[in-house]
C-alpha cells in the first residue's frame, strides 16, 4: 500500500471520524483502517456500535492495499506536520512509513482482516430517503433535551423516530415531559419506527451541516450518507412506550404568549425559587398570567404578563428545569399554551412552515 496526499486534504476529511470513539481494551478498536483501491483512500473508524467512513479521491500513482494503524498517532502526526505539505504514506512489511520533507515516522500496524466491519451487520435496507441536513438537525435538537438520563425504561433514554406516509416524527420523553417534532415532507414513505441511542445522536449532530443527506434504515441499524462520509450505527431493540393516548385530550384553558417574554419572566422570578424543588407557579386570571416563585421562609418573586384570557381562574406549578429548555429553543415565537382540565398538565404548541412542535409538561402537585 502506498499513496501521496496533502496534509490539509487528509485532515479536512478525517476530522469527521471522531477518533474519541476508539476507547476499548482491544487494540484493534484503537486503530483506524486505511484502504487504497482505484485511487480512492477509504478511512474507517469503528467500534462495536458505530462506524464512520470517509472517502478521499487521490491523484497520481497509488498502490492498493489495506491495513490498520493507531488512530491517535496517525492523526497527531498529520496535525503536527508543516502546513500545505505533501505526505507520503506507505506500508513496509508490518510498519506504516509517513514521510514529509525532513520528517519520518514509523508506526506499528495490525491486520485489516481483524478490523470490526459494520457491513457484517447485514444492512438489509427497509427504507431509504433523502432529507435536508439542517431540518434533520432541527427536529433532533428541538426534542433532545427531553431524553431521560437513567430511566429503568431503557427506551426513554433514547430518541424515537417514526416515519409514516409524509410524516417524520421525532419523540423523546423522560416521564415528566414529552417532546414531539413532526416534519411534513412531500414524499410518501412506508411505515417505519426505530429507537436511536442517545450517544449516537451526539455523533449525528456533529456531522450535520448543510445540504442533503441520504438516510437508510435497516433491520437493526441506521446509515447516513453525507457527501464522502458514511455514518452507520446500531439501533435499540425494544418498543417505545405508547404516548399517543395522552395527545387526544385537548380540553382545557388556552392562551397565546410570546416564548421570549415568558422565558425572561420565568428566569427573573427563578432567582428566588427554592433550589430543592425549582417550582414556578402560573396563575391565569382576568387577562393576566401571574408568575410566582418563593423561597422559605418568606422570600418570593412575582411577575405579571398581559394575555388574552377570559376563562376561569387556573393555577398550576411546574418544574423550571422542564419548561426553560423548551422556551430556550422556541426563541421569540408566539406559542399556544393549553392547561388541560384532567391533569393540569401544560401543552405547548408551535407550528413553523413544515414542522409542528408539541411539548407536554406534567404538573408539580401544589
Amino acid at each position: 500500500m502506498k499513496f501521496i496526499i496533502k496534509r490539509e486534504t487528509l485532515l479536512n476529511n478525517i476530522h469527521q471520524l471522531n477518533y474519541t470513539l476508539n476507547i476499548n481494551n482491544l487494540y484493534i478498536y484503537n486503530n483506524i483502517l486505511l484502504e487504497i483501491k482505484n485511487n480512492i483512500l477509504t478511512i474507517i473508524n469503528s467500534n462495536q456500535d458505530i462506524e464512520v467512513i470517509s472517502k478521499i479521491n487521490l491523484l497520481g500513482k497509488n498502490e492498493n492495499g489495506r491495513i490498520t494503524v493507531s488512530t491517535r498517532n496517525f492523526i497527531n502526526i498529520f496535525k503536527n506536520l508543516s502546513k500545505n505539505s505533501e505526505v507520503l504514506v506507505k506500508l513496509n512489511k508490518e510498519l506504516i512509513i509517513i514521510k514529509s520533507k525532513f520528517s519520518k515516522f514509523c508506526l506499528s500496524t495490525l491486520p485489516a482482516d481483524n478490523f470490526p466491519n459494520i457491513d457484517k451487520w447485514k444492512i438489509l435496507t427497509q427504507l431509504e430517503f433523502k432529507l435536508n441536513q439542517c431540518i434533520f438537525k432541527k427536529i433532533i435538537k428541538s426534542t433532545f433535551f427531553s431524553i431521560s438520563n437513567n430511566d429503568i425504561r431503557y427506551c426513554l433514554n433514547n430518541i424515537y423516530l417514526e416515519i409514516k406516509k409524509n410524516i417524520i416524527k421525532c419523540t423523546t420523553s423522560d416521564g415528566h415531559r414529552l417532546s414531539i417534532a413532526t416534519l411534513y415532507i412531500k414524499e410518501d414513505l412506508p411505515f417505519c419506527s426505530i429507537i436511536i441511542p442517545k450517544k449516537i445522536i451526539f455523533e449525528i449532530l456533529k456531522i450535520l451541516k448543510e445540504g442533503n443527506l441520504k438516510l437508510q434504515i435497516g433491520k437493526n441499524n441506521i446509515r447516513i450518507y453525507i457527501k464522502n462520509l458514511i455514518f452507520t450505527s446500531k439501533l435499540i431493540n425494544g418498543n417505545y412506550p405508547n404516548y399517543k393516548k395522552i395527545l387526544n385530550d385537548n380540553e382545557g384553558e388556552n392562551f397565546e404568549i410570546n416564548s421570549e417574554n415568558l422565558k425572561n419572566a420565568i428566569k427573573r422570578v427563578s432567582i428566588l425559587s427554592s433550589e430543592k424543588f425549582n417550582i414556578v407557579y402560573l396563575t391565569l386570571n382576568n387577562n393576566k398570567l401571574k408568575i410566582k416563585t418563593h423561597k422559605p421562609p418568606k422570600e418570593e418573586a412575582i411577575e405579571y404578563i398581559k394575555i388574552i384570557y377570559n376563562g376561569p381562574k387556573k393555577k398550576i406549578g411546574i418544574n423550571l428545569n422542564y419548561i426553560l429548555p423548551i422556551l430556550n429553543y422556541l426563541k421569540k415565537k408566539n406559542i399556544n399554551i393549553l392547561i388541560k382540565n384532567n391533569d393540569n398538565s401544560i401543552q405547548i404548541k408551535y407550528f413553523n412552515k413544515n414542522i409542528k412542535y408539541l411539548y407536554i409538561i406534567m404538573p408539580v402537585i401544589i
